[in-house]
């Protein structure tokens, strides 16, 4: 459990290599342990190695007792990368239906939307889900940045003055 607890650690720092040397420690004690597949699958995706992480990921999936936000997240950042952003915004969805307490969830799910051209689906999405997020200038700087892109400068002036509003958020 510390060697995981310091893999997490040093993925957070961005030393990935050091990070995958302590999983290795840490799943040879416990080769079922679903958060370890977990992170194994966060440091693959940050090495490109989306194959590795894919069976990871599924093998998390296959050990944790229940369905799991974070799981389902990883799935949906590995498939946005993959480019399937169809599926991607599905497991998007899956989280924020098992969490809906982070934010980045529905981020995620919004730019996937951009991605495939449905900045209007995204702004929508994000519209509807901002009394939720209401302490999170994410989400206004979110819709700020879709409606710049859309050529909207009234409704993007207006957003991030609401995200200057939160203080210190940097909204670009």
């Amino acid at each position: 459990k510390v060697k995981l607890q310091m893999a997490g650690q040093q993925f957070e720092r961005g030393q990935t290599a050091e990070a995958l040397k302590l999983l290795d420690e840490a799943l040879a004690w416990d080769s079922e342990n679903p958060a370890a597949h977990l992170l194994l699958a966060r440091c693959r995706i940050e090495d490109g190695k989306l194959s590795a992480a894919t069976r990871a990921i599924a093998q998390a999936a296959e050990y944790s007792t229940g369905a799991d936000a974070d799981i389902a997240a990883v799935q949906g950042l590995i498939a946005e990368r993959k480019g399937e952003l169809d599926a991607a915004i599905g497991y998007y969805q899956q989280a924020r239906q098992l969490d809906d307490t982070v934010v980045g969830y529905l981020l995620s799910e919004a730019e996937c939307l951009v991605a495939q051209s449905k900045s209007r689906e995204a702004r929508a999405l994000l519209d509807e889900q901002l009394l939720n997020y209401d302490n999170d200038p994410s989400v206004h700087a979110l819709i700020g940045e879709i409606a710049l892109r859309d050529g909207d400068s009234i409704a993007a002036a207006r957003a991030f003055r609401a995200v200057l509003a939160f203080g210190d958020h940097d909204p670009v």
